[in-house]
């Protein structure tokens, strides 16, 4: 049934495309909404985002496309696309405090820091560093994930993002020293209870 309405969603974004007759851009962000709606109910959430940035591209006060985008982002792990949307709903829809307190929960959902990330401990060497960036190249790059579904590339691509700026950092040991400082001023730093020259448990 929910295939069915997709390709019927399909069908009639081709025919509003083709009519020579203007379709209201209204009527058009539903249809891709309806769209986002099926593809969500099948999994395919990639399809659905998509879907829902189209419904926006063409209403952008489409308040219920903005919340299924944003939930979609959480699934697929892209908290700071996420908190943009729930952000944005939080504007079109000031009445509902829930928006604002879903904004803060994806943005707290992205503070895992870049030795979490890379899965190493405090006072890792430059060896341990690239070690351990191959190891999530291995586990996380595109081309490894050929056979995967769309979501799990999408998540994939976005975790491989992180790894490379992670690596990016604390390969470099300026770049790094920079970084813990950061760290450490916003109250976050993964050297807290632990020597700057020492292996501890690392905190978000």
């Amino acid at each position: 049934r929910d295939a069915d309405a997709l390709d019927a969603c399909s069908a009639a974004l081709e025919l509003a495309t083709e009519c020579s007759r203007p379709v209201p851009a209204t009527d058009r962000a539903h249809l891709h909404y309806n769209k986002a709606q099926a593809a969500c109910r099948l999994e395919q959430h990639s399809v659905a985002v998509e879907a829902c940035h189209e419904a926006l591209e063409l209403d952008p006060h489409h308040a219920r496309a903005l919340a299924l985008r944003a939930e979609i982002h959480m699934l697929l792990m892209e908290y700071d696309d996420a908190c943009q949307d729930y952000t944005r709903l939080a504007e079109i829809d000031p009445r509902d405090p829930g928006w604002i307190s879903k904004a803060k929960d994806a943005k707290s959902k992205n503070t895992t820091n870049h030795y979490q990330i890379l899965e190493i401990q405090l006072g890792a060497s430059e060896n341990e560093i690239k070690k351990a960036f191959r190891e999530q190249c291995k586990k996380w790059h595109p081309d490894r994930q050929q056979n995967s579904s769309p979501d799990d590339q999408r998540r994939a691509t976005t975790q491989f993002k992180r790894v490379n700026e992670a690596y990016q950092i604390l390969s470099d040991s300026t770049k790094r020293l920079m970084y813990d400082l950061e760290l450490e001023r916003q109250g976050k730093s993964p050297f807290r209870g632990a020597g700057r020259g020492g292996a501890g448990d690392v905190h978000a």
